[in-house]
């Protein structure tokens, strides 16, 4: 079940220009997955990644992290800083 509610700061958000090209390729809105990463659809992580932004979130502390698989070729990960300073939408190949 997604949550609507923003459970975090996101601090400055950012994209990476690999990220930029392959969302405007397959026409995508990145902030669409910003705003899941935000509310706590962590997309597709297994449950042990899922179990450490919940504790993440909780403790106040730590990164938080989402992978968002768009198709056969395309996984967009969206990552807060562990300060909750900023928030970076890039691809699997940019981590």
């Amino acid at each position: 079940m997604t949550n609507t509610a923003q459970l975090f700061t996101l601090g400055r958000t950012l994209i990476t220009a690999t990220a930029q090209a392959a969302v405007e390729e397959l026409q995508l809105d990145a902030l669409v997955f910003i705003r899941r990463h935000h509310s706590g659809d962590w997309g597709d992580l297994c449950a042990a990644d899922q179990a450490a932004n919940v504790e993440a979130i909780t403790t106040g502390s730590g990164r938080l992290f989402s992978s968002y698989k768009v198709n056969d070729e395309v996984t967009l990960y969206v990552v807060t800083e562990a300060d909750r300073s900023a928030t970076t939408v890039m691809l699997s190949t940019d981590y």
